[in-house]
Order: structure tokens, then C-alpha cells, then sequence
């Protein structure tokens, strides 16, 4: 029933004529960063929530559903489906009820395709007319079934009950959708302005047929839709009273702030240190806020689909604000080294740093390709430590890219904001330990995720045998804070038990 996005951990049901057609287009935006589709109720990249169990949907603060004035609805029915000529009319429907409800309607138009032109009282007396024959039509008293387009919105509400969605209104979407979603998409108002994909090609119209008869003749026969509308508008403007976002938005602190990724449903918050766990990491977050896995678990990192979450060094009582859960992993230098090789340098897949092998190709006698021997290796491991060991003397911590960047650089950062220390090689005991009575199912969860290593050519020597003296102290001597701390990390797990401060 539900549609959802591959980036986001938001749950959308659909209710035809409720603004389906610019909601669909809006989750197709967040996915993908292209034009829209021309016939959007027809795209099938649309993701429907059907692997995701409806107990996890029914915990999410993002699942919602758009209701409409039943009034607005009809009307909107009739000028867009019926009295409409044109491509996503309904010809046929429009013959029936000329023949069986008396609508009048023109056989053609002078001028191409469109509403015609019968004036306000005209369309009004046909909306009664269509309001006559929908109430035998939801008496199941007519041939033809009833369609989605006029079903009572409560009727699919119901269905979908057990998930506790939230109501929203299609009046006050541009408002409410923001309020509801930034904290998972904090661009969502300017990422809905972009769409800009409203069917509103007979909504100027609505205003001037409506009037007090057909809104008491179609909430008559819509009365628990009327009730819901009427529910929802009144929830939202008492919400609005309160600043829109639980009473109003917190005073700003001025301290610095340290933005790490984090999951919506759970406390898990990380500093990410690339080539030390942040693959896994990221899909575990994923798969938390989601239900599923992520679609493309290696390309995690290029998709925008993470929340990042600030914290701050320490709140007014001297407590971290993140209630000392948020940590980082650290993993042995001479093993993040070789996977920096390994799987960026010499790698084949599509997220390997080919710019790193021709440069130092181009420069030196680095040797590509595969079948390479045992020195051709060690040789390549000596030449990147070269240009290594350049990039971090010349230029500062923070400007140093990530992937060889030291450990005890992003250690020190966090240091300040009372993040703990995991290790990569104890990674599963230690976050099971860690954040275990939060999350009791991530151990089931960290076998489903399995292993995330990207592909890396295994046709040539392993890393011990590459391994000599000189290119081990060569490794250690860039990177002995990171032995040292990670030494340390390894050694307050096996005596506490216990994620230490870094």
C-alpha cells in the first residue's frame, strides 16, 4: 500500500486525488536527481514498502498520508477526469454519465482540448447530478465498480491503521509536509518547490463552482472523510500555535558543533574514518532507519541517504548531549593501509581511485594491471607511502583526504565531544556490547548485512607475504599515534568490557 524512497526512511500512502500525482513526483525527486517522469502513476522505479514488515513502519515518525476535503475532491473529479477532454481524461466514464446521470456536457470542444466553457451554475448543477449517481455507485447500485479516484478516503485509511500513520492535509501540505519531514530530509521545502509537479489544471475553477448546497450534499455523502479532514486541520492548528515543531524550535548554541552520521530509529551515532568499518557502518544505519538493505550497499557512500546529526562537546549539566553512545571505529594502520591499497589504488571496481595509479604511474614506476609478483607489490606500497607521507607533511589535518588521513586525527577530534572507541577487528561483540540494550536486534541485524569489503583483485601475493621489516616500519613510522591508540582501544575492551573514551 505504501510507497517509499531508497535514500530516505519515509512511508507514503497514496489516495487518489489527494495529491498523489505531485507526492509520487516529489518521492521520485529525492531518488533520483533527473527530469521527472512524464506519466509519474505509471513509473515503475517508485519503491513500494512491501519488504519492509509493517510493525517497523508503524514505529517510524515519517509515515503519513494526505487527506482532502471530500468537497474539493468531487469537484476536482469532475473538471479533471470528466469535463476535461484531453490525454488522462476519462472518455468513457464522461459517456456513461452523460447517458445514465444527465450530465451535460458538450460531445466536443471548439477549441482543442480542456474544460469547456458551460459557466459556474452549469458545472455546479452537473456536480450534483455526478453526486447523485457516486451515491448509488458506493452502493455497489451501479453496473461499473468504484473506482480509487472516488472511493471514501477512510476506507483506505482504514486498512492502513494498524501503522499509525499521520494525517496530513493537501491545504496545508506545503506547511505540514516540512514540519513533518525535516528532520529527516532538512531540504524538503526547497526540494518540493523544485518539483513544482501540482495537477491543478482545473483547480481554478473549484472555487466558483463550489458553493454551501454541494459542500452539504458531498460531505453528506463523504461523512467520515469530512470527519478526518476535519480532525487533521484542527490537530495541525493546534500544532501551529505550539511554533509548528513540538513547541517551538530550541534556542541555537554557540558551541562548535561535530557532525556525525547517525540512524533515525536508534542511538547509534558514528564519526565515520573511511577504510575503518564505514562501509558496514553506514549500511547498519541504513538498515536500521529502512527495514532493508540499501540497494546498493558499496555505493552507500556516493548516495544521499544518510542523517547527520550535530552534537555539541558537553551540555549545561557537563553530560555529552549524545549520552556517551556516539564513537568511532579504529582499525590497525598496516591493515587500513593495505585495504587503501588494495581496494582504491589497484582496485578494478567502479569506486577505486584510478587517479592515484596514474599519477604515480606517470611519475614513478608504479605498476598497474593485474598478475603483478611479490615486488611489484612492495614496490607500489613504498611509492603510494611516498606520496602519502607527502600529502599529510604538506598540508593540514582537515585538508588531508580521508581514505590515508591518520586515525589520531579524527581521534582527536572526537575526543572533544566524549565520543567512544570501538575496533574494527572486534567490531560485531563490541557494538552488540556497545549499544546492545538500545537496539537488542542489531547482532541479527549484523548478520544480515554479513560482509561489505568491496571487491579487491586476490589474484597476487596476500598482505603478509607483500608485509617485509622495511615497509612495516615504513607504515608505522607514518602512522604510530594510530598503533599506539588503537593499542590502547583494544586493550580497555578486553579489560572492561566497555567502549572506552577515546
Amino acid at each position: 500500500m505504501l510507497l517509499t524512497t531508497r535514500r530516505y526512511p519515509i512511508y507514503y500512502l497514496p489516495i487518489t486525488k489527494c495529491g498523489s500525482t505531485f507526492l509520487k513526483s516529489l518521492l521520485f525527486a529525492l531518488d533520483h536527481d533527473g527530469p521527472l517522469p512524464q506519466r509519474i502513476h505509471d513509473e515503475a522505479r517508485l519503491i513500494r514498502a512491501a519488504d519492509v514488515e509493517p510493525g517497523f513502519i508503524a514505529g517510524s515518525r515519517f509515515g503519513f498520508a494526505v487527506l482532502r476535503d471530500p468537497t474539493e475532491r468531487v469537484v476536482s473529479l469532475y473538471l479533471d477526469k470528466i469535463a476535461r477532454r484531453g490525454p488522462g481524461s476519462f472518455p468513457a466514464l464522461r459517456a456513461l454519465l452523460v447517458r445514465e446521470a444527465g450530465l451535460v456536457l458538450p460531445d466536443t470542444l471548439s477549441q482543442g482540448d480542456g474544460v469547456p466553457d458551460l459557466g459556474a451554475a452549469l458545472h455546479r448543477a452537473n456536480c450534483h447530478r455526478l453526486a447523485d449517481w457516486l451515491e448509488e455507485n458506493l452502493a455497489g447500485r451501479t453496473a461499473l465498480p468504484v473506482n480509487p479516484h472516488w472511493r471514501r478516503q477512510s476506507q483506505r485509511l482504514r486498512r492502513a491503521a494498524p501503522l499509525g500513520l499521520v494525517h496530513l492535509t493537501l491545504d496545508g501540505l506545503d506547511t505540514q509536509l516540512p514540519c513533518l519531514l525535516e528532520p529527516a530530509i532538512p531540504d524538503i521545502a526547497s526540494r518540493m518547490a523544485k518539483v513544482g509537479t501540482r495537477n491543478a489544471r482545473a483547480g481554478g475553477h473549484l472555487a466558483e463552482i463550489i458553493s454551501p448546497a454541494l459542500t452539504a450534499r458531498l460531505r453528506g455523502l463523504y461523512p467520515r472523510d469530512a470527519e478526518l479532514i476535519e480532525a487533521a486541520r484542527a490537530r495541525w492548528a493546534e500544532r501551529r500555535t505550539r511554533g509548528w515543531r513540538n513547541g517551538g524550535a530550541a534556542p541555537r548554541s554557540r558551541q562548535p558543533a561535530l557532525m556525525l552520521t547517525a540512524a533515525h530509529r536508534a542511538p547509534l551515532m558514528f564519526l565515520a574514518i573511511p577504510k575503518a568499518g564505514c562501509t558496514l557502518l553506514r549500511n547498519l544505519a541504513y538498515l536500521i532507519d529502512h527495514g532493508r538493505l540499501h540497494p546498493d550497499p558499496s555505493a552507500i557512500h556516493a548516495d544521499r541517504c544518510l542523517h547527520t546529526r550535530p552534537v555539541r562537546p558537553r551540555s549545561h549539566d557537563g553530560r555529552a548531549f549524545h549520552d556517551g553512545r556516539a564513537f568511532i571505529v579504529l582499525r590497525d594502520p598496516v591493515a587500513r593501509f593495505f585495504a587503501l591499497y588494495r581496494e582504491k589504488v589497484i582496485g578494478t571496481d567502479p569506486h577505486f581511485f584510478s587517479w592515484i595509479a596514474r599519477r604515480l604511474a606517470e611519475q614513478s614506476r608504479f605498476a598497474t594491471g593485474v598478475g603483478l609478483n611479490l615486488e611489484a607489490h612492495r614496490q607500489n606500497c613504498h611509492l603510494l607511502l611516498n606520496y602519502i607521507e607527502q600529502r599529510i607533511r604538506s598540508r593540514k589535518p582537515g585538508e588531508v583526504n580521508g581514505h590515508w588521513r591518520p586515525q589520531a586525527a579524527f581521534a582527536a577530534r572526537a575526543r572533544r565531544f566524549g565520543l567512544r572507541a570501538l575496533t574494527l577487528e572486534g567490531i560485531e561483540a563490541q557494538l552488540t556490547a556497545h549499544l546492545g540494550d538500545a537496539l537488542p536486534e542489531i547482532g541479527t541485524m549484523l548478520s544480515r548485512l554479513g560482509r561489505l569489503d568491496r571487491a579487491a583483485p586476490r589474484d597476487g601475493p596476500a598482505e603478509p607475504e607483500i608485509l617485509d621489516a622495511a615497509l612495516e616500519s615504513r607504515i608505522l613510522a607514518l602512522y604510530g599515534a594510530d598503533r599506539t591508540l588503537h593499542a590502547r582501544v583494544t586493550a580497555a575492551w578486553q579489560e572492561t568490557g566497555c567502549a572506552p573514551l577515546v
